[in-house]
């Protein structure tokens, strides 16, 4: 398993290397820190065709600029990397919600969590399956010339 932008990088390297042209798909989380390390070593051909899935982020949305806004104001400056800063916002948020309304017993805020039904955040809102997975629609992104590039919205159910 490749589990960090490093393996990552360095996967894709021996691929190229050895010539090899398949798919690989990664985590959303390491997909900003790859495009960071490819502008770095000017070797963006490397990185070159990788897919990730990342939430399907509506940047129209009223709820999406109130965050960028806010945050803007509180720091000075809009964040970096304005998805992954709004989605680690938003979890934390729910969390904190969960914590207050169900304590900090583990058993308890995993339940409550499996029950996240239409939840209202920096993203537009969220569902969570009974098997804990995020309900909605993820966007399947992929690296091309250095930039990421929407190829597909996938309903996840």
């Amino acid at each position: 398993a490749v589990n960090s932008a490093e393996s990552v990088g360095n996967l894709m390297e021996a691929l190229a290397e050895a010539e090899i042209s398949i798919p690989v798909v990664v985590p959303h989380e390491h997909i900003t820190i790859l495009l960071e390390l490819a502008e770095e070593e000017e070797e963006a051909e490397v990185y070159e065709n990788i897919l990730a899935f990342v939430p399907f982020i509506n940047t129209d949305s009223r709820d999406y600029k109130k965050f960028l806004k806010v945050y803007s104001d509180e720091t000075g400056s809009p964040p970096s990397a304005t998805w992954e800063a709004a989605n680690m916002y938003s979890q934390l948020f729910l969390l904190k919600e969960l914590i207050e309304e169900h304590g900090e017993d583990n058993e308890l805020l995993k339940d409550a969590i499996k029950e996240t039904k239409n939840w209202k955040h920096a993203l537009g809102t969220l569902t969570i399956t009974e098997a804990g997975d995020r309900a909605g629609k993820a966007t399947v992104m992929k690296v091309e010339k250095g930039n990421l590039k929407n190829i597909a919205v996938h309903e996840l159910k």
